[in-house]
């Protein structure tokens, strides 16, 4: 039996709500999960597109070391580039969600499910486990598995000492 399916995802990029709306024909149940995968694959690129552009702004923004630093203009941009790929509703790797508007809720104070540190300890950077897993230092805290981000290229030691920044600054949701 052919039946048209659609789904729908939405989430904020930069004070945008962006939404996707995908529809298919499921005639075996085959074709939804190639279909969600390619949809999927779609919007992460477009995230990731968007979050290089900003991730140069936050590396611009950075060498003022004069201003605070922005939780959704400079911190959310690292995590669209490098991490919501693995890290989003659905499919999300270690019980984390990276993608824009959920991220802070599943990373400020919430503690770690690989290690008996918080994923971010506000304040206190070397006491949160997303940075030791962004250093490869996991293992040392008692953590497992590998370090992130997972794919070849690590983050930049800017983009690294963003983060710390802002977790040093109590780790604001601004």
């Amino acid at each position: 039996m052919t039946e048209r399916i659609y789904s729908r995802s939405s989430f904020e990029l930069d004070g945008v709500d962006v939404v996707i709306i995908k529809s298919y024909l499921d005639t075996s149940g085959c074709y939804a999960k190639r279909f969600r995968l390619a949809g999927l694959i779609l919007a992460v690129g477009f995230m990731g597109f968007a979050g290089a552009k900003e991730t140069k702004e936050a590396t611009k923004a950075q060498k003022k070391n004069k201003e605070i630093v922005s939780y959704k203009k400079m911190i959310q941009p690292i995590f669209n580039a490098h991490c919501v790929y693995c890290h989003i509703s659905g499919a999300m790797q270690g019980e984390l969600t990276l993608e824009p508007g959920l991220s802070p809720r599943s990373l400020i104070a919430v503690k770690s499910s690989e290690s008996p540190l918080m994923r971010i300890a506000p304040g206190k950077p070397e006491d949160s486990y997303l940075v030791h897993k962004l250093e490869g230092t996991h293992l040392e805290v008692g953590g497992s598995g590998v370090s992130m981000p997972f794919s070849a290229s690590k983050l930049k030691e800017q983009d690294l000492a963003l983060i710390r920044r802002w977790i040093a600054s109590g780790a604001p949701n601004n």
